[in-house]
Protein backbone atom coordinates (compact mmCIF):
# COMPACT_ATOMS: atom_id res chain seq x y z
CA UNK A 1 0.00 0.00 0.00
CA UNK A 2 1.19 3.49 -0.83
CA UNK A 3 0.34 6.82 0.16
CA UNK A 4 0.35 9.45 -2.94
CA UNK A 5 0.81 12.90 -1.33
CA UNK A 6 3.98 11.25 0.49
CA UNK A 7 5.02 9.79 -2.97
CA UNK A 8 4.71 12.89 -4.51
CA UNK A 9 6.53 14.99 -2.00
CA UNK A 10 9.67 12.28 -2.27
CA UNK A 11 9.35 12.69 -5.66
CA UNK A 12 11.35 9.37 -6.72
CA UNK A 13 10.84 6.56 -9.18
CA UNK A 14 9.19 4.05 -7.59
CA UNK A 15 10.48 -0.05 -7.48
CA UNK A 16 7.23 -1.33 -5.60
CA UNK A 17 9.98 -2.18 -2.62
CA UNK A 18 11.69 -0.36 0.49
CA UNK A 19 15.08 -0.29 0.87
CA UNK A 20 15.92 -1.58 3.87
CA UNK A 21 19.43 -0.27 4.36
CA UNK A 22 17.75 3.09 4.21
CA UNK A 23 15.85 4.49 7.42
CA UNK A 24 12.38 5.62 6.94
CA UNK A 25 11.77 4.42 3.68
CA UNK A 26 8.63 3.65 2.67
CA UNK A 27 6.86 2.13 -0.53
CA UNK A 28 6.62 3.97 -3.63
CA UNK A 29 4.17 2.41 -6.63
CA UNK A 30 6.23 1.10 -9.42
CA UNK A 31 4.52 3.15 -11.63
CA UNK A 32 5.35 6.19 -10.84
CA UNK A 33 8.01 8.20 -12.41
CA UNK A 34 10.25 11.18 -10.84
CA UNK A 35 9.01 14.22 -12.14
CA UNK A 36 10.74 17.21 -14.16
CA UNK A 37 9.49 19.80 -12.08
CA UNK A 38 9.88 23.35 -12.79
CA UNK A 39 12.67 26.15 -11.35
CA UNK A 40 10.01 27.29 -8.63
CA UNK A 41 8.77 24.33 -7.41
CA UNK A 42 12.89 22.95 -6.94
CA UNK A 43 13.79 26.45 -5.46
CA UNK A 44 11.41 25.67 -2.76
CA UNK A 45 12.12 21.68 -2.30
CA UNK A 46 16.03 22.76 -1.80
CA UNK A 47 14.57 25.00 0.41
CA UNK A 48 13.04 21.83 2.49
CA UNK A 49 15.68 19.16 1.23
CA UNK A 50 18.93 20.87 0.42
CA UNK A 51 20.48 21.15 -3.03
CA UNK A 52 21.12 17.62 -3.84
CA UNK A 53 19.65 15.46 -0.98
CA UNK A 54 19.69 11.31 -1.20
CA UNK A 55 16.89 9.27 -0.23
CA UNK A 56 17.82 9.62 3.71
CA UNK A 57 16.80 13.34 3.51
CA UNK A 58 13.90 13.10 1.54
CA UNK A 59 12.86 9.98 3.70
CA UNK A 60 13.65 12.08 6.66
CA UNK A 61 12.57 15.24 5.94
CA UNK A 62 9.02 14.03 4.48
CA UNK A 63 8.09 12.19 7.58
CA UNK A 64 9.32 15.54 9.64
CA UNK A 65 7.38 17.01 7.80
CA UNK A 66 3.80 14.89 7.33
CA UNK A 67 4.27 14.61 11.19
CA UNK A 68 3.71 18.25 10.80
CA UNK A 69 0.40 17.85 8.62
CA UNK A 70 -1.16 15.25 11.20
CA UNK A 71 -0.87 17.20 13.87
CA UNK A 72 -3.74 20.17 12.20
CA UNK A 73 -6.93 19.54 11.34
CA UNK A 74 -5.27 20.05 7.49
CA UNK A 75 -4.53 16.45 7.80
CA UNK A 76 -7.56 15.68 5.99
CA UNK A 77 -6.05 16.99 2.82
CA UNK A 78 -3.57 14.21 2.39
CA UNK A 79 -6.46 11.42 2.83
CA UNK A 80 -8.01 13.40 0.24
CA UNK A 81 -5.38 12.42 -2.23
CA UNK A 82 -5.37 8.61 -1.16
CA UNK A 83 -7.10 7.61 2.00
CA UNK A 84 -4.45 4.71 2.45
CA UNK A 85 -1.59 5.70 4.95
CA UNK A 86 1.40 3.65 5.17
CA UNK A 87 3.79 5.69 6.89
CA UNK A 88 3.71 5.89 10.72
CA UNK A 89 3.59 9.36 11.99
CA UNK A 90 4.69 8.11 15.39
CA UNK A 91 7.82 5.76 15.24
CA UNK A 92 10.96 6.91 15.93
CA UNK A 93 13.33 5.48 14.77
CA UNK A 94 14.53 7.80 12.29
CA UNK A 95 15.30 10.00 15.77
CA UNK A 96 17.13 6.77 17.74
CA UNK A 97 21.15 8.55 18.44
CA UNK A 98 22.79 6.20 17.55
CA UNK A 99 21.13 6.10 13.91
CA UNK A 100 23.50 9.02 13.61
CA UNK A 101 26.88 7.40 15.12
CA UNK A 102 29.75 5.72 12.30
CA UNK A 103 29.41 2.26 11.61
CA UNK A 104 32.97 0.66 10.86
CA UNK A 105 33.36 -2.88 9.81
CA UNK A 106 36.68 -4.56 9.28
CA UNK A 107 37.28 -5.72 5.90
CA UNK A 108 38.31 -9.23 7.57
CA UNK A 109 37.03 -10.77 10.91
CA UNK A 110 40.56 -11.86 11.72
CA UNK A 111 41.80 -8.25 12.03
CA UNK A 112 43.18 -7.28 15.31
CA UNK A 113 44.04 -3.30 14.51
CA UNK A 114 41.42 -0.97 15.03
CA UNK A 115 40.13 2.38 13.82
CA UNK A 116 38.60 5.15 15.58
CA UNK A 117 36.11 7.91 14.32
CA UNK A 118 36.86 11.40 16.15
CA UNK A 119 34.71 14.18 16.01
CA UNK A 120 31.37 15.01 15.35
CA UNK A 121 28.75 15.24 12.24
CA UNK A 122 28.23 18.01 9.64
CA UNK A 123 25.06 19.67 9.33
CA UNK A 124 23.81 18.04 5.50
CA UNK A 125 20.71 20.33 5.29
CA UNK A 126 22.38 23.16 2.57
CA UNK A 127 23.40 20.11 0.53
CA UNK A 128 21.49 17.54 1.43
CA UNK A 129 23.52 14.67 1.16
CA UNK A 130 22.93 12.41 4.59
CA UNK A 131 24.30 9.01 3.81
CA UNK A 132 28.39 8.38 3.68
CA UNK A 133 30.46 5.28 2.88
CA UNK A 134 34.78 5.56 3.37
CA UNK A 135 36.86 2.97 2.51
CA UNK A 136 39.85 2.80 4.32
CA UNK A 137 43.07 0.60 4.02
CA UNK A 138 46.48 -0.36 3.43
CA UNK A 139 47.49 -0.80 0.15
CA UNK A 140 50.75 -0.92 -2.30
CA UNK A 141 51.73 2.03 -4.06
CA UNK A 142 51.88 0.47 -7.45
CA UNK A 143 48.54 -1.48 -7.00
CA UNK A 144 45.11 0.75 -7.91
CA UNK A 145 41.62 -0.69 -6.76
CA UNK A 146 38.40 -0.04 -7.26
CA UNK A 147 35.19 -0.60 -4.95
CA UNK A 148 32.29 -1.98 -6.07
CA UNK A 149 29.67 -2.31 -3.56
CA UNK A 150 27.14 -5.28 -4.17
CA UNK A 151 24.02 -6.93 -2.50
CA UNK A 152 26.08 -10.08 -2.19
CA UNK A 153 28.72 -8.28 -0.71
CA UNK A 154 32.15 -5.95 -1.32
CA UNK A 155 34.65 -6.66 -3.68
CA UNK A 156 37.86 -5.39 -4.44
CA UNK A 157 39.26 -5.15 -8.17
CA UNK A 158 42.04 -3.68 -10.06
CA UNK A 159 42.01 -1.72 -12.90
CA UNK A 160 41.88 -4.95 -14.99
CA UNK A 161 39.22 -6.08 -13.31
CA UNK A 162 40.49 -8.79 -11.44
CA UNK A 163 39.64 -9.19 -7.59
CA UNK A 164 42.49 -8.88 -4.99
CA UNK A 165 42.65 -10.73 -1.81
CA UNK A 166 44.04 -8.55 1.38
CA UNK A 167 46.65 -11.36 2.10
CA UNK A 168 48.34 -10.27 -1.22
CA UNK A 169 48.68 -6.31 0.01
CA UNK A 170 52.12 -6.19 2.04
CA UNK A 171 52.80 -2.13 1.91
CA UNK A 172 51.25 -0.33 4.28
CA UNK A 173 50.43 3.07 2.16
CA UNK A 174 46.97 4.84 3.99
CA UNK A 175 44.26 5.30 0.85
CA UNK A 176 41.14 7.10 1.73
CA UNK A 177 38.41 6.56 -0.44
CA UNK A 178 35.10 8.25 -0.15
CA UNK A 179 32.43 6.36 -2.29
CA UNK A 180 29.30 9.12 -1.80
CA UNK A 181 29.09 12.26 -3.67
CA UNK A 182 31.75 13.54 -4.05
CA UNK A 183 33.21 10.73 -4.64
CA UNK A 184 37.25 11.18 -4.18
CA UNK A 185 40.14 9.41 -3.46
CA UNK A 186 43.46 10.31 -1.16
CA UNK A 187 46.29 8.92 0.19
CA UNK A 188 47.25 10.71 3.82
CA UNK A 189 50.68 11.55 5.02
CA UNK A 190 50.38 8.72 8.02
CA UNK A 191 52.73 7.94 10.89
CA UNK A 192 52.36 5.02 13.01
CA UNK A 193 54.09 5.10 16.55
CA UNK A 194 54.15 2.79 18.82
CA UNK A 195 50.97 1.01 16.74
CA UNK A 196 49.02 5.00 17.13
CA UNK A 197 48.85 6.47 13.88
CA UNK A 198 48.06 10.44 13.60
CA UNK A 199 45.00 11.73 12.37
CA UNK A 200 43.82 12.06 9.35
CA UNK A 201 41.21 13.61 8.32
CA UNK A 202 37.80 12.13 6.05
CA UNK A 203 37.66 13.78 2.52
CA UNK A 204 34.71 16.39 2.63
CA UNK A 205 33.52 15.91 6.01
CA UNK A 206 34.18 16.75 10.06
CA UNK A 207 34.88 13.19 11.13
CA UNK A 208 38.42 12.10 11.47
CA UNK A 209 40.21 8.43 12.02
CA UNK A 210 43.49 7.48 13.51
CA UNK A 211 44.50 3.97 13.59
CA UNK A 212 45.85 1.57 16.34
CA UNK A 213 47.98 -0.69 14.61
CA UNK A 214 51.13 -1.71 12.76
CA UNK A 215 49.58 -4.67 10.66
CA UNK A 216 49.60 -4.27 7.46
CA UNK A 217 47.04 -5.92 5.02
CA UNK A 218 44.03 -4.42 6.54
CA UNK A 219 41.26 -2.00 6.02
CA UNK A 220 37.53 -0.93 7.30
CA UNK A 221 34.47 0.52 5.69
CA UNK A 222 33.08 3.25 7.25
CA UNK A 223 29.39 4.40 6.75
CA UNK A 224 26.48 6.23 8.36
CA UNK A 225 23.70 8.82 8.31
CA UNK A 226 24.44 12.65 9.29
CA UNK A 227 20.90 13.31 10.66
CA UNK A 228 19.54 16.73 9.39
CA UNK A 229 19.53 19.64 12.11
CA UNK A 230 17.07 22.39 10.88
CA UNK A 231 14.20 23.15 13.11
CA UNK A 232 10.81 24.13 11.77
CA UNK A 233 11.08 27.69 12.72
CA UNK A 234 14.52 27.62 10.38
CA UNK A 235 12.75 25.78 7.79
CA UNK A 236 10.09 28.67 7.46
CA UNK A 237 12.32 31.48 7.81
CA UNK A 238 14.12 29.57 4.99
CA UNK A 239 10.77 29.14 2.48
CA UNK A 240 9.73 32.87 3.27
CA UNK A 241 12.55 34.17 2.08
CA UNK A 242 11.62 32.80 -1.13
CA UNK A 243 11.40 35.76 -3.87
CA UNK A 244 7.54 36.57 -4.35
CA UNK A 245 6.86 35.41 -7.97
CA UNK A 246 7.76 32.06 -6.85
CA UNK A 247 5.19 32.12 -4.36
CA UNK A 248 2.79 33.47 -6.91
CA UNK A 249 3.40 30.30 -8.87
CA UNK A 250 2.92 27.83 -5.98
CA UNK A 251 -0.65 29.23 -4.67
CA UNK A 252 -1.68 30.81 -7.70
CA UNK A 253 -2.18 34.70 -8.94
CA UNK A 254 -5.99 34.05 -8.62
CA UNK A 255 -5.84 31.83 -5.64
CA UNK A 256 -8.93 28.66 -5.46
CA UNK A 257 -9.87 26.16 -3.46
CA UNK A 258 -7.46 24.43 -1.99
CA UNK A 259 -4.96 26.60 -2.74
CA UNK A 260 -7.03 29.47 -1.26
CA UNK A 261 -6.49 27.68 2.27
CA UNK A 262 -3.17 26.54 1.97
CA UNK A 263 -2.17 29.98 1.25
CA UNK A 264 -4.51 31.93 4.33
CA UNK A 265 -2.94 28.88 6.30
CA UNK A 266 0.96 29.68 5.16
CA UNK A 267 -0.30 33.83 5.46
CA UNK A 268 -2.10 34.28 8.14
CA UNK A 269 -1.90 31.11 10.72
CA UNK A 270 -0.70 32.27 13.94
CA UNK A 271 0.51 28.74 14.69
CA UNK A 272 3.84 27.23 13.08
CA UNK A 273 2.42 24.16 12.07
CA UNK A 274 -0.64 24.98 10.29
CA UNK A 275 1.69 27.94 8.36
CA UNK A 276 4.15 25.02 7.33
CA UNK A 277 1.37 22.16 6.68
CA UNK A 278 -0.30 25.40 3.99
CA UNK A 279 3.03 25.41 2.76
CA UNK A 280 3.93 21.70 2.39
CA UNK A 281 0.38 20.84 1.09
CA UNK A 282 0.44 23.21 -1.28
CA UNK A 283 3.62 22.05 -2.77
CA UNK A 284 2.11 18.21 -2.89
CA UNK A 285 -1.19 19.36 -4.70
CA UNK A 286 0.76 21.82 -7.08
CA UNK A 287 2.96 18.99 -7.77
CA UNK A 288 -0.11 16.65 -8.44
CA UNK A 289 -1.60 19.53 -10.58
CA UNK A 290 1.54 19.36 -12.91
CA UNK A 291 1.69 15.37 -12.50
CA UNK A 292 -1.52 15.89 -14.75
CA UNK A 293 -1.00 18.30 -17.09
CA UNK A 294 -2.16 20.60 -15.88
CA UNK A 295 -0.30 24.64 -14.57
Amino acid sequence: MYNHARTLLVNLTGEDRVYADQPGDELIPSNFKQLQLPRYINNFRAKLFGAMPDRFMLNYRTTQLLKVVQATQLRTYITALDNRVTYDVNHTNLYQPSLFLPTVVPFTQNQTARLTVLGRGDRPDAHGQCSYLFQVFFLPEDIDLDYLLTETGDYFLTEGGQPVLLESITSAYLTVKRLTSPTVTETPLVNVTSGLSNVVDLPYSTYKIRVDTEQANIGWTIKGFLQPQATLLELHNQIAATNEADFLQLFGVVKEEPFLTFYNCWKDHPDLAYKLSGFVLALIYRTEALRNGEQ
